[in-house]
């Protein structure tokens, strides 16, 4: 993107640049890349403190949060049951993961998991959304567990929204994130959340949904906090915390009007940077 984003600031376009990492497995890179991106940009966002401070190290930033269209992801019992009737899931405890197969996902503890719910659990199910280069290798692992008819591997889909409102628990083992968007969707949707506590507390938008959790306390422990969460919640009310989700500055809508007035006065300020 760095190459780019440098031409087109050599051709007099505004160039805006939004990041959404705050770490990387391949830092050198990150990091010689970083010298490129800096003098390429006009505008620096990023999507939290930890993502913009990864990007820009000392520059200054502005934190823009992503935006969710609350009604779309709101829960849906006729979501739910399109989502049961498609899988012929009717009577199972759904447990879901939705992230492309990449290693920081930590796909394989992920299956560890929900070998241990599995074990005590024969009405579970986990359900995951997403394709990557490391698929094959989680599918392998699914195999040597044995949870081939447990494990549904949906793919990509694009409607995503509708799954939300199927599971009954979304499980979240990241190695590292930014600040997760599929985690601030699934709290729109009143969907219990059990994540790593690698990531950042600031994806926490709503009161009594999300349970962070060390990685290090293991496959079992985690099994047995996720199985006790999902009876905990079941045929608990799931709406959607608007206000609490609003006030963190996540609405649709409002973000809209935030950058058709962010991005007309940016234009105006710099007739020349455009012309």
């Amino acid at each position: 993107v760095a190459p780019q984003l440098l031409v087109a600031r050599l051709q007099g376009a505004i160039t805006i640049c939004h990041s959404h990492n705050e770490t990387d497995p391949k830092k050198f890179a990150h990091f010689l890349g970083r010298l490129l991106l800096l003098p390429s940009t006009n505008v620096r966002l990023a999507c939290s403190e930890n993502a913009g401070k990864w990007m820009y190290g000392r520059k200054s930033f502005e934190v823009i949060n992503n935006a969710i269209d609350l009604e779309k992801f709101s829960y849906s019992t006729d979501k739910r049951d399109k989502v049961i009737r498609e899988f012929n899931l009717d009577g199972k405890h759904i447990y879901g993961h939705v992230a492309n197969f990449i290693a920081s996902k930590n796909h394989l503890f992920l299956m560890d998991i929900f070998k241990n719910i599995s074990d005590t659990d024969e009405d579970a199910v986990l359900i995951c959304l997403g394709e990557g280069n490391l698929k094959p290798e989680i599918v392998e692992k699914i195999k040597s567990l044995h949870l081939e008819d447990k494990v549904i591997l949906a793919g990509i889909r694009h409607d995503a929204d509708c799954f939300f409102s199927a599971f009954d628990l979304m499980l979240f083992p990241s190695f590292f994130e930014g600040l997760p968007l599929t985690l601030i969707e699934a709290q729109v949707n009143g969907l219990p959340i059990l994540m790593s506590d690698t990531i950042t507390k600031g994806v926490i938008v709503t009161k009594g949904l999300v349970n962070p959790k060390a990685l290090s306390d293991g496959a079992a422990s985690w099994a047995s906090e996720a199985m006790q969460i999902r009876e905990n919640t079941q045929g608990s009310d799931r709406a959607c915390q608007e206000s609490s989700i609003r006030e963190h500055g996540y609405d649709l809508k409002q973000l809209v009007s935030w950058y058709e007035e962010f991005l007309t006065k940016l234009v105006n300020e710099n007739p020349k940077e455009h012309k």
